[in-house]
């Protein structure tokens, strides 16, 4: 006979491991969310000019302003993971990214330095 609550349950359930499947799967997106705040993560981590109090609420700050949580920054880690290559590029990019220096735009050349920088 046909039990309402078992099918329920059922599809529940089903429905619970199908979006575990799919959050495991790597993304561009993931990659991309992982990327940028590893990236000014370690930017705070290294930054001398913060003391320790200063350096949790920076961290605070960049979990909510990214919307994720340090637990699901580590599940994204382990995912990534799986596939050296992809690994070591997103690690590639966050050693980029922590080392840029966003509080002023990139140098450019200016006629006085490019005067300069001609052989005489």
């Amino acid at each position: 006979m046909f039990r309402p609550r078992g099918w329920i349950a059922a599809v529940l359930a089903l429905g619970a491991l199908a979006a575990c499947r799919s959050s495991a799967e790597p993304t561009a997106a993931n990659d991309s969310l992982f990327v940028n705040t590893m990236g000014e993560l370690r930017r705070i981590r290294t930054d001398p000019a913060l003391d320790s109090a200063a350096r949790d609420s920076a961290r605070e700050a960049v979990l909510r302003t990214h919307d994720v949580s340090a637990e699901e920054l580590e599940a994204m880690a382990r995912a990534l993971s799986q596939d050296p290559e992809r690994a070591l590029e997103a690690w590639r990019e966050i050693e980029r990214k922590s080392t840029q220096d966003e509080s002023r735009p990139p140098a450019r050349p200016t006629a006085d330095s490019a005067a300069s920088d001609t052989p005489r």
